[in-house]
């Protein structure tokens, strides 16, 4: 049974209210979390908000004898991605302060004022970086915890067209999974984000072709590299990072 107790805040004088959902879900060898923080009605700053979610986040680990420390992936929903990225990386650095676990950061698609969502996995089994991310990134590429692989989300930066970002993102975790010595055909949760302008990138030709849209193959590309079983979910969010269309996050089972 899942239990999802529910702590609201109120900030005196204001017509605002914080919420932090706690979801806990029983896996093997592994203490998952989620978070959920959201910020309605009165716009506070940023640092706040984050300040905020983070103590969510840290109340939540520590019921579990857990600290940020036990975090293997972060996935963030953040608004005003374009306009707030650079400063959340700062504040989100500075609440790790040294320890670095994979991650996924968009921009919802669905207008929620401003708001942060973060989303963790900790375990209380050792982790080992196994790829560091970009430089000054505070995240890393890949990071290892028992039998799994756990790899941030890829993008390619700079890029334009849409199928070279295709192209670039599956190169870079085929290359991060060989590196940590993982086959690519076990991949699993695999995550694909896309804008709103790319929503059908995965469609197949036949859809494609209905809509108007050129076909592109990342489907097909997908299918190369993960095998013809592979099992994948589409998020379509309002912005990703650096202004990519194309973005995937996965794990890998280590044998």
């Amino acid at each position: 049974m899942l239990q999802i107790p529910v702590v609201r805040h109120v900030v005196p004088g204001r017509n605002a209210k914080t919420e932090a959902i706690l979801k806990q879900e029983n896996v093997p060898s592994l203490a998952s979390k989620t978070i959920q923080y959201s910020l309605v009605v009165t716009k506070l700053d940023l640092k706040t908000e984050v300040t905020r979610a983070f103590g969510a986040l840290k109340g939540a680990l520590a019921k579990d004898e857990l600290g940020l420390q036990n975090i293997v992936k972060m996935e963030i929903q953040l608004s005003g991605l374009k306009e707030q990225f650079a400063e959340f990386n700062q504040l989100y650095a500075a609440e790790f302060a040294g320890h670095a676990p994979t991650r996924v950061c968009v921009e919802p698609t669905m207008e929620v004022y401003d708001a942060i969502e973060l989303k963790a996995t900790a375990t209380a089994l050792s982790i080992e970086i196994v790829k560091a991310g970009p430089a000054g990134a505070p995240y890393s590429a890949a990071v290892k915890a028992g039998n799994t692989l756990y790899v941030s989300g890829q993008i390619k930066p700079g890029e334009p067209n849409f199928d070279k970002q295709v192209d670039a993102v599956l190169g870079s975790i085929k290359a991060i999974a060989e590196e940590a010595g993982a086959n690519v055909k076990n991949a699993k949760n695999i995550v694909v984000y896309v804008n709103e302008e790319n929503k059908f990138a995965l469609s197949s030709h036949v859809r494609m072709k209905h809509e108007g849209m050129p076909f592109n193959g990342a489907y097909f590309k997908m299918k190369d590299l993960f095998g013809k079983n592979f099992d994948y979910t589409q998020v379509v969010v309002k912005a990703l990072p650096a202004g990519v269309g194309f973005e995937v996050a996965c794990n890998f089972r280590l044998s």
